[in-house]
């Protein structure tokens, strides 16, 4: 591919061990198998949560003992530091016992609670008309209703912890709104956080698409919307763009061109804004599909690098 002589690669290994000091790192050593795993993350822990708790919730998924898929809650303070963990078992009932370090009971098949999901400029509600998204990881229901009409869909994650329902248009293909379902629940099972307000962004993005079966692109939109990413870039990859951008990328529309350049100089300015606050920052009138596309194609040939919140283990005492 010609890119390859023009734009120098990522190396994605490197840049997990050349951590720089704005990132921040959560570190553990699981209980229960003994793995010492990390994430560092652009992205502030800080929430509500943690101002009004003393503490954040995340969710580490990793191959435990006997090489168990299993979810772990984590217990975050202000410094990044893990104070404690559980292991997510949603066949069993609630336990009052208190975590080590922390005065709360561990949260295991307590009531769900129930949060609306905004209906935002952009959706219509013509094809979807209401869902619902069961989340055990975060004991949270989220909930838009608009109408008890439609056929009625619902599909579950690998795990069950996520189970997605949604009544669509009668017009509109249950197969391929099916596999939609199926996306949406797999990908939010695999958060180590989510960011709820972008559940509105993703209605407005499925409104037009709940109907036709998803691509393998339009997959990869989903991750993107929902895995609180941030995009990054620097001027070296600008300044070759600019060069080169008629012979990689020949088929853009100079305005195209254009809203590439913007995207990547917003991305090279700064390490720690999310995907949807270059959009906001970018956005002229263009839609975020069509800010997904470019961002697609710009990470598939490395102009831009998309570093999202996810945990590696650095240990394995059981390989030793």
């Amino acid at each position: 591919m010609l890119l390859k002589t023009i734009f120098p690669r990522f190396n994605l290994r490197g840049s997990i061990l050349n951590i720089d000091d704005r990132r921040h790192e959560v570190k553990y050593m699981c209980n229960k198998c003994g793995k010492l795993r990390v994430m560092f993350s652009l992205c502030d822990l800080k929430t509500e949560d943690l101002a009004s708790k003393g503490y954040i919730e995340i969710t580490d998924i990793h191959n435990c003992v006997e090489s168990k898929l299993t979810p772990i809650t984590l217990y975050v303070d202000a410094s990044y530091s893990v104070r404690s963990q559980f292991p997510i078992e949603v066949e069993k009932t609630k336990t009052t016992e208190p975590l080590p370090g922390l005065d709360i009971p561990l949260p295991i098949k307590v009531k769900m609670g129930n949060r609306e999901i905004e209906k935002i400029k952009g959706f219509r509600g013509k094809n979807i008309r209401s869902i619902k998204i069961s989340d055990k990881l975060r004991q949270t229901n989220f909930i838009l209703d608009i109408s008890n009409k439609g056929n009625e869909l619902s599909s579950t994650s690998k795990m069950s912890l996520v189970a997605v329902s949604m009544r669509i248009n009668k017009k509109v293909s249950e197969e391929n709104a099916k596999k939609w379902l199926e996306i949406i629940a797999s990908t939010i099972e695999t958060r180590v956080m989510l960011d709820e307000t972008m559940l509105s962004h993703l209605l407005v993005y499925l409104e037009g698409k709940i109907g036709e079966k998803p691509e393998e692109y339009e997959k990869i939109d989903v991750e993107l919307l929902l895995s609180n990413s941030h995009l990054i870039s620097n001027e070296s990859l600008l300044t070759n763009f600019e060069e080169n951008k008629s012979k990689i990328f020949p088929d853009w529309t100079k305005v195209e061109h254009s809203y590439a350049a913007k995207i990547i100089q917003n991305c090279s300015a700064s390490k720690h804004k999310t995907l949807w606050e270059v959009y906001e920052t970018v956005k002229d009138k263009q839609t975020l599909t069509e800010f997904l596309s470019l961002v697609r194609e710009l990470r598939k040939q490395e102009v831009i690098k998309v570093e999202k919140m996810e945990f590696f283990t650095l240990s394995d005492p059981q390989t030793k």
